[in-house]
């Protein structure tokens, strides 16, 4: 996966991302990203999980998945990516999760590059923000088995879908989603068309 966070008001904020995770051990708090600020993982050893990254899962499970920068040349930009590299539970309801409170809450345009190379039941990627905890955040993301963009909510740990449409795309190749938010209002976009709207 790779992403960028743009903050939505002049200057606009370009940050460009890759996903990847190793072990559940707790990271001191960063400071959020400054406008301006370029970040990805190319810098980083390959295996590795980026400081002030957390793994968990929404559901109460034995083991989380396993998330590890991998590399990817077929990748939008940079060639290492987050990947995740085992699901390491039987779950088939429980959200995967690796995230970093380093990118801040407000209006802004969340941008993610993901690629969907595995998978049975569900597939795809996706980005969660306004995190509290593993239990409660905005999320946004796409399973093309399904056919479905959806962007839902998830409170104490109860899923509420906001908004949904069928999209057709192919799997194992790189895609391109994105959230504008401002104020309340909302707009997700994949590979740059507008798909659903909420205010």
């Amino acid at each position: 996966i790779s992403c960028k966070k743009e903050k939505y008001n002049p200057p606009q904020k370009k940050v460009s991302l890759r996903i990847a995770e190793e072990s559940k051990k707790e990271q001191p708090p960063q400071a959020p990203l400054s406008s301006n600020e370029a970040w990805d993982f190319d810098s980083l050893p390959l295996r590795s999980l980026p400081p002030g990254w957390h793994i968990e899962t929404s559901e109460k499970v034995a083991f989380p998945a396993t998330w590890k920068i991998t590399e990817d040349i077929s990748a939008p930009s940079g060639k290492h990516v987050l990947t995740m590299v085992a699901v390491n539970h039987t779950s088939k309801t429980a959200y995967n999760l690796c995230w970093t409170n380093r990118i801040a809450a407000g209006n802004a345009i969340y941008e993610l590059h993901f690629k969907a190379e595995k998978g049975r039941i569900a597939q795809g990627g996706g980005f969660i923000w306004h995190v509290q905890d593993k239990q409660n955040y905005y999320a946004v993301g796409f399973n093309p088995l399904e056919k479905k963009l959806r962007f839902f909510h998830l409170l104490d740990g109860r899923k509420t879908n906001l908004l949904e449409t069928i999209v057709t795309l192919p799997e194992n190749q790189w895609h391109t989603l994105k959230v504008v938010q401002k104020g309340e209002s909302f707009a997700v976009s994949l590979n740059n068309k507008k798909y659903l709207e909420a205010t």
